[in-house]
């Protein structure tokens, strides 16, 4: 008897050491899960902070870029309005 109740002993005992590896295993799990979804969360914020950036820049420069395609096509209607040909 003494035989089985030193094998129940070792086999509770494994069980606690088990139980508690699970334990910290789950906490480690809960802590790269919860820094999954900060990093997740971060990096949809950074993608639009620099989409942002992208479309204000745009909405401050598009009047020159205008300005400057209105005097490239302006140029380049003067320049088919002369004639082709010079006296030669």
């Amino acid at each position: 008897m003494d035989g089985e109740n030193n094998t129940k002993g070792e086999e509770r005992e494994m069980l606690e050491n088990l139980m508690a590896l699970t334990q910290e295993n789950n906490k480690m799990l809960h802590g790269l899960y919860r820094s999954m979804q900060w990093s997740r969360a971060l990096r949809i914020v950074y993608i639009l902070v620099i989409l942002s950036i992208m479309f204000g820049t745009y909405y401050y420069i598009q009047p020159y870029v205008g300005d400057l395609v209105d005097a490239y096509l302006g140029t380049q209607n003067l320049l088919h309005s002369l004639p082709t040909e010079v006296s030669r």
